[in-house]
């Protein structure tokens, strides 16, 4: 079943993605974990992920310089958390 969502849920962020025109990024489903990330130099550097909390409701972190990750306090849908990245974090899914 797990795998099921996940993938349902990957497929989503990849198409808020595409229809953003953010097609330098890929999605990765990693436990419970939805991971953004770009391909820079050959290596995939992950950018946020979406942790999910319960069907339905992820929290959102941010990835650090160190490869580390910085939780946030923002939690909600995919559409929602996705919205508010591109809206106030904006800079985390830029082309560098």
């Amino acid at each position: 079943m797990r795998r099921v969502l996940n993938e349902a849920a990957r497929e989503e962020i990849q198409q808020l993605l595409t229809a953003r025109g953010f097609t330098h990024l890929g999605v990765l489903s990693r436990g419970r974990h939805l991971v953004i990330y770009a391909e820079e130099g050959g290596e995939k550097m992950p950018r946020l992920r979406f942790g999910r909390i319960d069907q339905g409701r992820y929290a959102l972190d941010m990835a650090n310089h160190r490869g580390g990750w910085e939780p946030t306090p923002f939690t909600g849908t995919l559409a929602e958390l996705f919205s508010l990245v591109t809206e106030q974090f904006g800079w985390v899914l830029l082309e560098l």
